[in-house]
């Protein structure tokens, strides 16, 4: 099963990633829009390729360096 990786940029600042195991790029991709707010930013990636990015998701961050630690841009408090 691949496994995602859904990144986040909440409209009140900051960002956060989650880890998911879905059966296709679909699956992923709706899961990302089900946990985020409205107004977030939302980017899923497969491994070191960006399957989706909402509008306001597009060059949220770069891909993750290997072994998945996400590091945000920015982080608001």
């Amino acid at each position: 099963m691949p496994s995602y990786e859904i990144r986040l940029r909440k409209r009140q600042g900051g960002t956060c990633a989650y880890r998911a195991d879905r059966m296709s790029d679909f699956s992923a991709v709706r899961t990302a829009q089900l946990i985020a707010a409205g107004g977030d930013a939302i980017e899923v990636w497969k491994g070191m390729e960006c399957i989706y990015a909402s509008e306001a998701g597009a060059n949220l961050v770069s891909p993750s360096a290997p072994g998945g630690i996400f590091a945000p841009a920015r982080v608001n408090a």
